[in-house]
């Protein structure tokens, strides 16, 4: 349990930690600019035969 280095444990936990906060914040960037938010209004939505089927009965 001696050769446990604490300093460099706790060092790479904090740059993992930054790392996927910068993916994360990346994405969402990224998710922005290909899929604005004007372009992903609802569209008007489709039944299928089986929602129809169960508002006849």
């Amino acid at each position: 349990m001696q050769d446990i280095n604490i300093p460099l444990i706790i060092i790479v936990v904090i740059v993992l930690t930054a790392l996927l906060l910068f993916l994360n914040w990346r994405n969402r960037r990224d998710r922005k600019k290909l899929f604005p938010p004007e372009s992903t209004d609802p569209v008007e939505e489709n039944k299928t035969e089986k929602e129809m089927r169960r508002d006849i009965s």
